[in-house]
């Protein structure tokens, strides 16, 4: 069975950031979350959608995650040939 909500710990493990860079994330409106008590928490839905690109362009244009490599590649494609 998948887990269907996530801590700020569990993230920060999965995908290998610290939690403050996932609470980050959360309240820079990149990745939503819910609150229960005082314990914030990411549902798998919400967390595979900020990590799927959307046609052809990276979900941070979006407001979602994007992988420094990935944005170097946006950004290389952008240049402009003279």
């Amino acid at each position: 069975m998948k887990k269907e909500l996530y801590s700020i710990q569990e993230l920060a493990s999965l995908l290998g950031k610290s939690p403050g860079a996932v609470r980050q994330l959360i309240y820079r409106g990149h990745l939503p979350a819910r609150r229960l008590g005082r314990t914030l928490y990411v549902s798998r839905e919400d967390l595979e959608k900020a990590l799927k690109p959307i046609g052809g362009k990276q979900r941070k244009e979006e407001g979602g995650l994007a992988t420094q490599e990935q944005q170097e590649q946006k950004e290389q494609k952008e240049v402009s040939y003279e």
